[in-house]
């Protein structure tokens, strides 16, 4: 009986996730299709027109950051990214042996993991410095602790953009916007120093410059 039970609500509640995603993709097609329309968004129009004719999976796809096992691109992982038009990849320690191994990992994402109709691939990593740097042959790599002014964490970023650009990184997952309460903090080594209203403040002015 419980498991009859279990079996009605996990119905029900595929049934509901279902009918929400169906409604968010008739509402985003109709956004798109208005975007694609509106000559303020003219440059974007044949982005928008490309999203709106594309079927329910590739934007359900196109939504999702994955992690693959690989240092060295399979023909499996990249079939599966393929064929369900996965939108990004994050790279995690086991992808990451050099830089020369990287580079051609994200070279092979770029031109094997991805259908030639799908927009590019977003390649993403936690390159925040200190004691999470993924790449650990770049050279910026200054902890968050470390940094105690607006203008240090602006160039320290612009800096950080720049390589990761070069490398083929396209997003990066930082900085961390948290505040440790003490050094003993899980936290700490990978937040900026002060508190909340001084760290925000500092992310506040730097948030619309452009590298």
């Amino acid at each position: 009986m419980k498991l009859f039970f279990a079996i009605i609500l996990f119905g029900a509640a595929a049934l509901l996730l279902l009918g929400a995603i169906s409604r968010a993709a008739d509402e985003f097609d109709a956004a798109a299709s208005a975007a694609a329309s509106s000559s303020a968004v003219l440059p974007h129009a044949r982005i928008a027109k490309k999203i709106a004719a594309m079927p329910l999976g590739e934007k359900i796809g196109q939504m999702l950051m994955v992690a693959i096992p690989d240092a060295v691109l399979s023909v499996q992982s990249a079939d599966w990214l393929r064929t369900h038009h996965i939108g990004g990849v994050i790279l995690l320690g086991q992808n990451i042996r050099s830089r020369e191994q990287t580079e051609t990992l994200i070279r092979d994402l770029r031109d094997k993991a991805r259908d030639s109709s799908d927009p590019p691939l977003l390649i993403a990593a936690d390159q925040e410095g200190g004691a999470i740097s993924r790449f650990r042959f770049l050279e910026e790599l200054t902890a968050q602790k470390d940094i105690v002014a607006p203008q240090q964490a602006f160039d320290i970023g612009v800096r950080r953009a720049r390589e990761l650009r070069a490398l083929g990184v396209n997003v990066n997952f930082s900085p961390v916007l948290d505040v440790a309460s003490s050094s003993k903090d899980f936290i700490y080594s990978r937040a900026y120093r002060g508190n909340a209203e001084v760290v925000g403040m500092d992310i506040w002015r730097c948030h619309d410059s452009r590298v």
